[in-house]
């Protein structure tokens, strides 16, 4: 267990780890309970250390420059947490309780702890029941709400993925996980899983909008009714690296029109080709326009309960890699070896992810 966390025991005055959920370069996730008239009560605790991992290189700076970097990353993460415990109306945005923060004792940096309602990742729910295209159009209706919601307060997720959509007792999908690019590091590596869903002006640095967390919601759509695949990959059969490298450079360029995913009927492929449509411009403008469609569609389909994802099992000698995409066991092309048609920005995201 990590020291730097237990010896805040017990948070709050009165919560305690149970166990280790997950952890991240600079970040761990526990599951935490109280008692409460003898019954455990449980949330779920973020911790976040800002420290020399999370601020980069830091040699080149003097005393007093790392010591105002840590401060100034500290208040930005502490704004943007305090951003999104104003979105706790909206029951599709996983639920902020409280938060502290606390200066390092031994070196240079913060301790970040936040109290969230503890739920279940879409990854793990998929694990333990089939995806039927009914659970698809109420993650649509659930997600859209709250990038809803935060386009109501002039706020974008900007990191909407397989991770971080969760599930609650009530079958309640849930956007959560919104301050990961607040809390990552100065480069741009934390972001390798994040580029797999990000809307192509976003990833070529071009002017964007609001719904740019559409388009991301309209990939993790389009992968669940395409057998975890995205765009432009084949949903059947193994896959390669230079399969993944054209598919990537296809999504980025536009130079080609997406298929339907494989289990989407025409309306509901024609809603989800939209939602992640390259032209920004013909692109769901906010979702106000996506909720009425899916609507629309919800109210005269006839097929919501047919089986469109079968509950997952663990794959053997499969090699993982962001956003859910298997590639077969075999020696994998160095990415310095990658075809020279494949363009600069396709082989830096494919660095990205193989460089981890």
């Amino acid at each position: 267990m990590n020291s730097d966390v237990v010896k805040y025991e017990p948070f709050w005055g009165e919560w305690y780890i149970e166990e280790l959920l997950g952890k991240g370069i600079n970040s761990e996730v526990y599951k935490i309970y109280k008692n409460t008239n003898g019954k455990k009560e449980y949330a779920a605790l973020k911790y976040i250390s800002i420290s020399q991992v999370a601020a980069g290189n830091i040699k080149m700076y003097t005393d007093e420059e790392i010591k105002a970097i840590y401060e100034d990353k500290m208040n930005i993460l502490v704004t943007a947490i305090k951003y999104f415990m104003n979105l706790q109306d909206c029951e599709s945005i996983v639920r902020y309780k409280s938060f502290f923060k606390e200066q390092k004792a031994e070196e240079n940096g913060y301790d970040i702890f936040i109290r969230m309602e503890l739920l279940t990742p879409l990854k793990d729910y998929l694990k333990e029941k089939p995806l039927f295209k009914k659970d698809v159009v109420k993650l649509g209706f659930d997600i859209a709400e709250a990038i809803r919601s935060c386009n109501e307060k002039n706020l974008m997720h900007r990191e909407i993925s397989f991770d971080n959509i969760f599930v609650d007792e009530k079958g309640r999908f849930k956007l959560g996980d919104f301050i990961s690019r607040h809390a990552g590091g100065m480069g741009r590596a934390m972001l390798m899983e994040w580029d797999l869903y990000e809307a192509p002006e976003l990833l070529k640095h071009e002017r964007y909008g609001a719904n740019i967390d559409i388009y991301s919601f309209g990939i993790l759509m389009y992968m669940l009714l395409n057998n975890k695949r995205i765009p432009f990959l084949n949903p059947d059969g193994s896959i390669t690296l230079d399969d993944m490298g054209n598919a990537l450079r296809l999504r980025v360029s536009g130079t080609e029109n997406m298929k339907p995913p494989k289990y989407a009927d025409d309306k509901l492929s024609n809603i989800i080709l939209r939602a992640c449509c390259y032209d920004k411009e013909i692109r769901y403008a906010d979702a106000n326009e996506f909720i009425a469609d899916l609507t629309e569609y919800a109210e005269n389909a006839t097929d919501l309960d047919k089986v469109v994802l079968p509950m997952e099992k663990s794959p053997n000698k499969e090699i993982h890699i962001p956003g859910q995409i298997c590639i077969p066991d075999q020696p994998l092309t160095p990415p310095e070896l990658l075809s020279r048609r494949t363009d600069n920005l396709i082989r830096t995201l494919l660095k990205r992810i193989f460089h981890r």
